[in-house]
């Protein structure tokens, strides 16, 4: 015969057990005295003389967790500060299209000072031109995507920091409020 479990055993005493439990119960002698003891044991537990809650202090503050707060209150200011005062897309943007026109113009200088040495076609400079330019294309399309994943995983990282300093400070207040 199986034996009842812990879980069946105090949904018993609590009045919620299944009409099952209660039919093995009547008929198991082992399960039926166990649950005696059990009764027994609350009803000794009930009749202790417990000694009074004692209140803690409210103004006590672990010297971690002032660390821990100060440092990040300094972090998101120091995110806050530089998400505000750092360069926007437009700003990034204009410097990497700079910086490509100025390699293509390089590079076509280049190429052109090679030509010129050599036989100047006009088909080859022109096919020169659009490989330049599929270039610069491709190029910029690289760099955009590569600027819109750090600015996505900047984003992402400060609500991470933000949602991370909210729950410290409540977890914080939970700490030192005395009613709980």
């Amino acid at each position: 015969m199986k034996h009842l479990n812990e879980e069946e055993r105090l949904a018993f005493l609590e009045g919620r057990a299944a009409k099952e439990t209660s039919d093995h119960i009547n008929q198991c002698v082992s399960c039926a005295a166990e649950m005696e003891a059990w009764r027994r044991s609350i009803q000794r537990l009930k009749q202790f003389n417990w000694p009074a809650r004692m209140d803690r202090p409210a103004t006590f503050h672990s010297p971690v967790i002032k660390w821990a707060l100060a440092a990040s209150v300094v972090l998101c200011i120091g995110f806050g500060l530089g998400r505000f005062t750092g360069p926007n897309t437009t700003q990034i943007e204009a410097a990497i299209k700079a910086d490509v026109t100025r390699d293509f113009q390089r590079q076509l200088a280049t190429t052109l000072r090679e030509q010129r040495k050599s036989e100047l076609d006009p088909k080859t400079v022109l096919a020169l031109l659009n490989d330049l330019r599929e270039q610069q294309n491709a190029n910029y399309v690289s760099l955009r995507k590569d600027l819109e994943t750090l600015a996505s995983t900047a984003d992402a990282r400060l609500q991470s920091n933000t949602r991370q300093i909210r729950e410290l400070a409540a977890s914080t207040q939970a700490f030192s409020d005395p009613t709980h």
